[in-house]
């Protein structure tokens, strides 16, 4: 469980991340 929680995290920073590359691009 703690595992799945993990990756949802890490999808989850990994979708912001490239939203800020995207904002920091415009």
């Amino acid at each position: 469980m703690a595992r799945e929680r993990t990756d949802i995290d890490v999808i989850a920073a990994d979708s912001l991340s490239k939203q800020i590359l995207i904002g920091e691009c415009k």
